[in-house]
């Protein structure tokens, strides 16, 4: 199965132009993808499936400060690995941290119990089929497309720390 990274850049990076497999970020990622577009962090993925070549079938959507370090190599691997055709997408995810509260209007009711929490993070790998059709019209956020639409995405645990939701400030 041919695949094809879609790299998020930082708010405030510049891609003057997508690139396949140029910089940094693509010469990280080369050992587990045929290619690299770059993206800003604004722009969307029905501009970069738009983008790739017909032949692409399965799309990986990494962040690209984690991509120039190589960290999500293997992670990645384990990813496409788990891609089946009973699921549209597999996405890497952490587990919750913090402690969360059910709040009605400004009082706190309860609390959620974090097991089974987990917060996705990336890299995410795509069917391409599958995430072209839930994006037809729309830059919602392309997992709750695909849940919305009734698809199956995988989870893979993902190494590091659990996700906090506190700000710092």
């Amino acid at each position: 199965m041919a695949t094809w990274g879609v790299i998020r850049l930082p708010d405030g990076s510049v891609s003057a132009n997508f690139a396949t497999g140029d910089g940094a970020a693509g010469a990280a990622l080369a050992a587990h993808l045929d290619g690299v577009i770059a993206l800003t962090h604004d722009a969307s993925l029905s501009t970069a499936l738009a983008s790739l070549p017909g032949h692409v079938a399965v799309i990986v959507e990494v962040d690209a400060q984690e991509a120039v370090s190589g960290e999500p190599g293997a992670l990645i691997a384990t990813l496409i690995a788990a891609l089946d055709d009973e699921h549209a997408a597999v996405v890497a995810a952490r587990p919750m941290a913090d402690a969360l509260k059910q709040v009605e209007g400004d009082v706190i009711i309860g609390s959620l119990a974090r097991d089974g929490l987990l917060a996705p993070c990336l890299p995410h790998v795509y069917r391409r089929d599958v995430l072209a059709e839930v994006l037809t019209g729309s830059d919602a956020e392309p997992l709750e497309l695909l849940l919305a639409a009734g698809h199956a995405v995988r989870v893979i645990p993902a190494d590091g720390s659990a996700v906090t939701v506190r700000g710092r400030g």
